[in-house]
């Protein structure tokens, strides 16, 4: 059985999130106080004198019990579940081309580098799909997968963002062919 969001009010909270926090909410909460705690973290250097080594790594392995759960728990919801994590309509856009992906990138404070690391995909590879470089994209079997990662990574609806891309690039190969 599948747990309810109130059953995983401490995870959440282990977080620093509301029970309705989007996956991508999680992602980008589990990142942060991961970077936080961590040894090298920047962030935590002034204060590392507060936190003994034994505290900041039963601290750390909240944070991954909490995101294990809690990442269960959306994976088990599955593509079509009707929590907050469905990607509602964005308003305004007709088309996603590369540069309405990366203004949605930009507009959400996502680094390029973080999403990367995060999505297992290239930054080069990240840029030459916002950019449009056709020519420098994997064959269309591979994109398909690598735009469904970053569509879902920025919780847009995957298949419009594949159908509109890939009808970009089927457009600009026909002009390019004549």
């Amino acid at each position: 059985m599948t747990p309810s969001r109130d059953t995983l009010q401490n995870h959440f909270a282990v977080l620093e999130l509301r029970s309705s926090a989007s996956f991508t909410e999680v992602k980008h909460a589990y990142a942060h106080l991961k970077a936080l705690y961590s040894r090298s973290g920047m962030a935590i250097s002034p204060l590392a004198d507060g936190f003994s080594d034994a505290r900041r790594h039963e601290i750390l392995e909240q944070i991954e019990e909490a995101y294990r759960r809690l990442a269960a728990f959306f994976l088990a919801e599955g593509p079509y579940s009707t929590s907050t994590d469905v990607p509602a309509p964005v308003p305004g856009i007709k088309t996603f081309s590369g540069q309405t992906l990366h203004d949605i990138r930009e507009r959400n404070g996502i680094q390029l580098k973080v999403m990367a690391h995060e999505t297992r995909i290239t930054a080069q590879q990240l840029q030459n799909i916002e950019n449009e470089k056709y020519e420098m994209l994997p064959p269309d079997a591979y994109l398909r997968l690598v735009l469904r990662t970053y569509a879902t990574y920025l919780g847009l609806d995957a298949n419009r963002v594949i159908s509109d891309y890939l009808s970009r690039l089927q457009a600009s190969r026909l002009s390019r062919n004549g």
